[in-house]
């Protein structure tokens, strides 16, 4: 088995390790706005929620690689502490990879990226029109761990509103999956969707009875 040691390595290759561990990874599609009300969205892979009582979310804009200096999205919640996760579809994937792009300082990803901006409800940043599922944050605590690059800092956001647009739900009240078509970050350029997927039950008994788990 290879060993891998993060210590003995240049970070980058401990990054590149890492998300080629970590996989599938959610994206999360975070809108922001600065103190001068310019609206910012961009893609983040190191994104999950961590707690239902209370809701909350985060995502992980790290220091850039080139300059050291932090993300907008970062920058925007530091001066505007509320953000929005927009849920990222098949349908809106390449306009999602757009914004990745490194734009400018207070330019308007939405536009470049062929996005609607949609007021939101309980925060001021924007939600994506073209996403089906947003997520209204107010940011509750942002940890760092460096100002270096590459270093991460996670933006910890208490989920205030969901909306779902209609046609999502199934009988039961709960989003299909096969209806929301979201997509995953893997590795390197690497994406991948929830079209094939499989269900398994919780164990029934404590001795492995893999009979009883389909």
């Amino acid at each position: 088995m290879a060993l891998v040691d993060p210590a003995n390595m240049a970070w980058q290759d401990v990054y590149r390790v890492l998300v080629d561990c970590v996989q599938p990874r959610p994206i999360g599609f975070i809108s922001t706005i600065d103190g001068q009300g310019r609206p910012n969205v961009a893609p983040y892979s190191f994104f999950n929620m961590l707690s239902a009582n209370p809701p909350v979310c985060f995502f992980s804009p790290g220091i850039k690689g080139r300059g050291g200096t932090k993300k907008d999205s970062l920058l925007n919640v530091e001066e505007v502490p509320e953000f929005v996760h927009n849920v990222v579809t098949e349908d809106i994937g390449k306009r999602m990879n757009q914004a990745a792009f490194p734009y400018d300082h207070g330019e308007n990803e939405f536009e470049f990226a062929g996005l609607t901006q949609e007021p939101s409800e309980r925060v001021r940043p924007p939600r994506v029109a073209e996403s089906p599922v947003h997520l209204e944050c107010r940011v509750v605590d942002i940890k760092s761990f460096g100002d270096w690059p590459g270093a991460g800092t996670v933006v910890f956001g208490e989920i205030l509103l969901v909306h779902v647009h209609d046609g999502l739900l199934d009988e039961r009240g709960r989003i299909a999956p096969e209806k929301l078509r979201t997509i995953g970050r893997l590795g390197g350029s690497g994406y991948c969707t929830t079209r094939d997927t499989f269900n398994m039950r919780r164990p029934q008994s404590p001795d492995f009875r893999p009979e009883e788990m389909e």
